[in-house]
């Protein structure tokens, strides 16, 4: 039996040119502004507890009046950033009891646009507190992300 071999003859081509594509960057999150959470001990000491942070734009620069909505544990109420600058230019606290104890779940806290009917800008944050005076001060930075 006979072989048949077959012979390709390379034809020129030319090399594929790499065309650079920009790399996707992840949002973190849906919303305009994704948050940091720790606990801390409060600037008041021991006999507070509560909740406070900063609003900031993706340079870290302060952002004020945005309503930050903050409830749970029979409190329902907004505070603006901006108003207690002992955290920054864009401030803002809220109270909650004069002994730090241990709540999970009580307490919900959410930043709002200040602009027409103050949609929600960032995710529903749930605070959980170990009971420790060192942890009872719930410090949020919202930062915006696009």
């Amino acid at each position: 039996r006979r072989q048949r071999q077959m012979c390709i003859r390379d034809s020129p081509t030319t090399a594929p040119t790499d065309t650079p594509t920009p790399t996707p960057r992840v949002t973190r999150s849906p919303y305009p502004f994704t948050y940091e959470l720790t606990y801390e001990t409060p600037y008041y000491g021991c006999t507070w507890m509560g909740v406070a942070g900063i609003v900031q734009n993706l340079d870290g620069e302060a952002l004020k009046g945005y309503p930050v909505h903050v409830w749970g544990g029979g409190i329902d109420v907004v505070v603006n950033s901006g108003d207690k600058q002992m955290y920054g230019d864009a401030g803002w606290e809220q109270f909650f009891m004069n002994q730090p104890l241990e709540m999970n779940g009580v307490f919900r806290v959410q930043l709002h646009s200040p602009y027409g009917e103050h949609p929600p800008i960032s995710e529903e944050i749930v605070l959980n507190y170990a009971g420790y005076c060192s942890q009872s001060l719930a410090m949020i930075v919202f930062t915006q992300n696009h």
